[in-house]
């Protein structure tokens, strides 16, 4: 891929960026050049992703009208955008295969979408002097997968940095000073990513050489897919409502979304009472709305746990949350000690998720951190510092190779360095010699 080469006489912010299957969001870094090292204070800010909604997270959706327009996050769920012949698709992202591929086209054109509005949103942002890092799952970890991907967003028209993964950007963020969470890492700890399609666990130590990632297709999409299956289209006329109009499926799904983010983001004994009718989800110039506007879902929970019953008897979620948990802990890091969890992702604020966490890795809750503002912004907050780290060290080690030649050519360093690596060399040398000796004499010899 065509990367951006950081240029500190050119580029002064890092945007981050994290296209989730099921959320997107984007975050900016000032590149502070004239900071020695160490002493930058990495600032962070959320970017706003639907300035009417006031919303730093959209839902990753596009949808393409007759006339060629994109609309995404909440736009694209709009009735006024649902008319005949538009093309709605939610929850999209995939590992690409090749460029050309109908999912791969549609996610260039979410990129485009998504880039141009931060452009648009964000004043200070003019051509050449940003960068935008973007982030993987920690499952893609085939070249050939990531180099697509990278080509994909180059292709959306945006002028890439670089790539990273969810579990590394997560854990950059985790330990920064603001989070606390470094001294954990350090001993021991667990990144916690439970997102729209997969539950990827990252585990980190100062005695692990390299990070233990592992994935499960357990994401919570399934919950949504659930409320929807089992709550809104058993209601009478529903299903002859998305027989006749397929293309509205992909609301009635986000209708369900909206239904698990109001009663998990409730206290646990809190009642949820949801109602809405179809024609809320139609088009004006649909001609049938007459006909569906006193079709009303009504979804009502006297409290989280009944929600949760329903997800467990219907698709054993809680179950198999808990023993995806127990896999990682005895087959992939083989009872290593865990000293912390991170939690990330809009999913993880489900109120089943800790005590399953403190049970089978055998924690107290004051070692599960989440980011208590808003987890959905964790890896875009990531993405944006990592990018900037990433870019200072770029031009560092840039600047240092230009100055070596010119530093390991004087006399004064040269000399020194001969003299130490012949004292090396010559010491190593007999010492080989001395023992090679020493053991020939204790050799117990046959003199016949």
């Amino acid at each position: 891929a065509q990367l951006v080469k950081p240029d500190k006489n050119k580029h002064q912010y890092i945007i981050g960026i994290d296209f989730g299957h099921g959320e997107t969001s984007a975050a900016i870094s000032e590149l502070e050049w004239n900071k020695s090292a160490g002493t930058s204070e990495q600032k962070v800010r959320d970017i706003d992703m639907d300035r009417n909604a006031k919303k730093k997270v959209i839902v990753s959706a596009i949808c393409k009208t007759p006339d060629g327009r994109y609309h995404i996050g909440n736009e694209a769920f709009e009735p006024d955008n649902l008319i005949e012949g538009t093309q709605l698709s939610v929850c999209f992202k995939q590992a690409p295969k090749k460029m050309d591929g109908e999912r791969e086209q549609l996610m260039i054109a979410y990129m485009k979408t998504v880039y141009e509005r931060i452009l648009s949103y964000e004043e200070n942002l003019k051509s050449g002097n940003h960068i935008v890092y973007i982030a993987r799952p920690s499952g893609w970890v085939e070249e050939e997968t990531k180099e697509l991907y990278r080509q994909m967003a180059i292709q959306a028209g945006i002028p890439l940095g670089g790539l990273t993964s969810e579990s590394r950007a997560a854990i950059f963020y985790a330990m920064s000073p603001h989070v606390g969470f470094a001294k954990e890492v350090s001993q021991g700890a667990i990144v916690f990513d439970l997102g729209s399609s997969t539950l990827d666990f990252t585990y980190l130590s100062d005695k692990v050489e390299n990070p233990i990632d592992y994935g499960y297709d357990l994401g919570a999409s399934a919950i949504e897919q659930t409320i929807y299956d089992q709550l809104i289209l058993p209601t009478e006329g529903v299903k002859e409502f998305v027989d006749t109009y397929p293309q509205y499926i992909d609301a009635l799904r986000f209708k369900a979304r909206l239904i698990k983010e109001e009663a998990y983001s409730k206290d646990a004994e809190t009642r949820t009472s949801l109602k809405f009718s179809l024609d809320q989800v139609m088009s004006d110039e649909c001609e049938d709305i007459e006909k569906y506007e006193d079709v009303d879902v009504k979804i009502k929970f006297k409290n989280v746990g009944e929600l949760n019953n329903l997800i467990e008897e219907s698709v054993n979620y809680l179950s198999r949350m808990k023993e995806a948990m127990i896999d990682y802990r005895d087959n992939h890091i083989h009872g290593k000690k865990v000293h912390g969890v991170f939690l990330t992702g809009g999913a993880s604020r489900m109120n089943f998720i800790i005590p399953l966490i403190t049970e089978v890795f055998n924690l107290p809750e004051s070692q599960v951190k989440i980011d208590g503002d808003n987890p959905s912004l964790t890896i875009s907050r990531g993405i944006a510092s990592l990018g900037a780290a990433d870019a200072a060290t770029d031009v560092l080690v840039s600047e240092l190779e230009k100055k070596i030649p010119s530093l390991v050519n004087t006399s004064d360093l040269q000399g020194p360095l001969i003299l130490k690596l012949a004292e090396t060399v010559s010491e190593s040398s007999w010492k080989t010699v001395a023992d090679a000796c020493n053991n020939f004499k204790k050799v117990n010899l046959d003199k016949n």
